[in-house]
């Protein structure tokens, strides 16, 4: 009898290894998530030539938050639940048609989504990518949010000036001095083709300030990455959602909060390591 229980655990271990089993070259979907104030157009062009580079089969879908991008004129939930099923109603036919892996990559607030998402609809991805999110509840406030970046996060909403706010907005979420002015012009073209309301960008902090992560969260292959030039996040908070969630921590060394802007290769590379060698993902279907 023991010697048939052996047996039979190193068959559904080798089985599982082989759906497990996964690289860059298959079949993956990349759901792309901006966070708090940001949309689909804040990923930049370096880091989606890069993604689309390093993943070439891959098709990549990019979400917005209700009150951002494609959803500016929606009025954005209070709640980061009401923030994902505004997302999935829209998104569920679409991830449905799929065929493959589903990996969903979410910075900050979209983090938070993206949390809830897989806890509410574990079918729905088999893989998760955290960038720079924090958690009520895991993190305290002062982890979340430094002391000496709230005023700069305050005078974004007395801001009437939209390239004033988008600077600011950029210099809590960048530290690269180098292309500045470039990503300043990109985050106004973005904001004057898709403008978002002070009015959602309160309700979106309200949502993301209330929210705490699930008891039981599902085991989901996951990457957390966080940087520790990041001025508006503790390396405490990014190192406490680690041991929280599990999965794999990896650190840039200088950006800022916004790693896809500052360092759009070197994520894509560590999107790939994991993917292809440290947390090979389940099989959707």
């Amino acid at each position: 009898m023991l010697t048939l229980i052996v047996v039979m655990a190193t068959t559904l271990n080798t089985k599982a290894q082989e759906q497990m089993a996964f690289n860059s070259t298959d079949t993956m979907n990349i759901f792309l998530l901006r966070g708090l104030t940001r949309e689909s157009g804040h990923w930049g062009m370096a880091f989606t030539e890069n993604l689309m580079k390093e993943f070439p089969n891959a098709k990549l879908s990019f979400l917005d938050l209700p009150g951002s991008g494609i959803y500016n004129n929606e009025k954005a939930a209070l709640t980061v639940n009401g923030i994902m099923e505004f997302m999935r109603t829209r998104e569920i036919e679409n991830i449905n048609k799929m065929k493959g892996k589903n990996v969903i990559m979410a910075t900050s607030l979209g983090g938070m989504v993206a949390v809830e998402w897989i806890d509410k609809y574990p079918q729905d991805f088999q893989g998760l990518v955290m960038i720079s999110a924090s958690f009520n509840g895991i993190c305290r406030m002062d982890e979340r949010a430094k002391k000496e970046i709230r005023k700069e996060m305050f005078a974004v909403m007395f801001e009437k000036d939209m390239k004033a706010r988008e600077m600011i907005l950029l210099k809590i979420n960048s530290n690269d001095t180098v292309n500045f002015n470039s990503n300043l012009n990109e985050w106004t073209d973005v904001q004057e083709r898709r403008p978002m309301t002070k009015a959602n960008i309160l309700r979106q902090t309200i949502a993301g300030m209330r929210y705490s992560a699930p008891e039981n969260m599902p085991d989901i292959p996951t990457l957390i990455i966080g940087s520790k030039g990041d001025r508006l996040v503790a390396e405490t908070c990014i190192i406490k959602v680690h041991n929280e969630f599990g999965g794999s921590l990896v650190w840039h060394e200088t950006s800022g909060h916004g790693v896809p802007i500052d360092a759009p290769e070197w994520l894509v590379s560590e999107f790939k390591i994991w993917v292809d060698r440290e947390q090979p993902i389940v099989a959707a279907r």
